[in-house]
């Protein structure tokens, strides 16, 4: 059976903007999987036949130790799992997660940036730190996917002029997969 895994920051996302996504590779004949920093959701995903994995992370530290941690934490659930294709959502996941796929093998690697956050858009000396060790893992990372999603031009654009991804790489989608007929 082929495997997708999804990897996220929260449950929360899974539960209120994949879930149109995730079905749509379960009635295809995949076995989804989701990692996600909370269980919050965790009876709810699992009512949905997703394998669903927790790493109890704070998605904002930026400790280097914790975040080798989150690399071996990856790169075990994705040896175990062993999926055909990973798709990330957010900073950690789309660095960490993507060169923790990549690690294991893994050819079929997508991610989808749906901001370019705090992390471009502060000046202060700390943010420029950050935004340098960020930029040097996303720069690594998108050089192992097929396809990185933007929602938006501006943000595409900016990853283009810093050389973090090449544009043939790039696609707008426009939207996340907020389901209208749950929330509207």
């Amino acid at each position: 059976m082929k495997k997708i895994l999804f990897i996220c920051t929260d449950s929360n996302s899974i539960k209120d903007f994949r879930l149109g996504l995730i079905k749509k590779f379960q009635t295809s004949g995949y076995r989804v999987g989701c990692i996600a920093f909370d269980d919050d959701n965790k009876e709810i995903i699992d009512k949905l036949d997703i394998d669903f994995f927790c790493l109890k992370e704070k998605h904002r530290s930026i400790n280097p130790f914790k975040i080798l941690k989150l690399k071996k934490a990856y790169e075990k659930i994705i040896k175990n799992f062993n999926p055909n294709i990973v798709f990330t959502f957010a900073l950690k996941p789309n660095t960490i997660g993507v060169i923790a796929a990549k690690k294991n093998k893994i050819k079929e690697i997508y991610s989808m940036v749906e901001g370019a956050g705090s992390v471009f858009a502060n000046q202060t000396l700390k943010w420029k730190i950050v935004r340098f060790i960020v930029c040097f893992f996303y720069k690594k990372s998108f050089k192992r996917v097929k396809k990185v999603f933007f929602l938006n031009n501006e943000d595409k654009n900016e990853f283009i002029k810093r050389k973090l991804v090449k544009e043939e790489k790039c696609e707008i989608i426009h939207g996340i997969g907020v389901d209208t007929d749950r929330f509207f």
